[in-house]
């Protein structure tokens, strides 16, 4: 994403304009972001990836217990008490 600044933006706006049909822009003032310039067809798909993402969200939020226990990963054979623990030991720190 390309980063202009304010007073760049409002001198170059020809520029702005041309850029944001191809990527966003992010506008800055004072080195602190204050907007985002995007084209209308991106600013148009927002609430398509918006449902996209609640759906997703939907999906691993349905059983969040099963999913911090590891649920989704490869089902697991240990050797021994030492590779258990070192498994335990991994998805202990992944929950950190």
């Amino acid at each position: 994403m390309k980063v202009m600044s304010e007073k760049d933006a409002k001198n170059s706006f020809d520029e702005l304009m041309d850029t944001a049909q191809h990527e966003p822009v992010l506008i800055t003032k004072r080195d602190r972001s204050v907007g985002i310039f995007m084209s209308l067809q991106e600013a148009e798909r927002i609430p398509e990836l918006k449902d996209k993402l609640l759906k997703h969200m939907n999906k691993t939020v349905q059983s969040p217990l099963l999913s911090m226990l590891g649920a989704h990963k490869d089902n697991k054979v240990f050797k021994s008490a030492d590779d258990a623990d070192k498994f335990i030991k991994q998805l202990r720190d992944e929950w950190a």
